[in-house]
């Protein structure tokens, strides 16, 4: 069932909260989608690839593609022949549009695999609603954001 709210950056933070500690569970919310105005339909996204990647010297650059599958993408990148976990990874963000909580446990779990196995991980070009979001919950302490790639390339 789909629900369409208008929520201040602090409900949004409630919100994501509460899904994460499961307190909406008896609800039945186990995730919360934040779909930024103007994306494209979900179901036209899901028709196109997930990412591609290209190497730049010694760092890989994945370019992600919002399709629907948001960061869950990056469980399939953990198995992907052309990345090498202790090499420095950059995400590529600039067409996410989508951000679930599954998404931030996702990239969260990514990064720690790719930091225990003597890589890192920055994200680029990410949307100011994202950026907004990672601000709330923390994340911007974790996570290396860049404002494109050849910053990251650098960092």
């Amino acid at each position: 069932m789909k629900y369409r709210f208008s929520l201040t950056a602090e409900q949004i933070e409630q919100l994501y909260e509460a899904v994460a500690d499961g307190l909406l569970k008896d609800f039945g919310v186990s995730s919360v989608t934040l779909i930024v105005p103007g994306s494209a339909d979900i179901k036209q996204r899901a028709s196109s690839k997930s990412y591609s990647v290209e190497s730049h010297g010694h760092v890989v650059v994945v370019a992600l593609n919002d399709n629907g599958t948001g960061f869950s993408i990056l469980n399939e990148l953990l198995l992907d022949p052309q990345i090498n976990k202790g090499q420095p990874i950059i995400l590529d963000c600039q067409n996410m549009k989508v951000l679930t909580s599954a998404d931030v446990s996702y990239l969260i779990t990514f990064n720690k695999k790719i930091k225990d196995s003597g890589g890192r991980v920055v994200l680029v070009n990410v949307p100011q609603v994202i950026k907004d979001m990672f601000a709330l919950l923390h994340l911007d302490k974790l996570l290396a954001i860049a404002d494109d790639v050849a910053s990251a390339i650098h960092k």
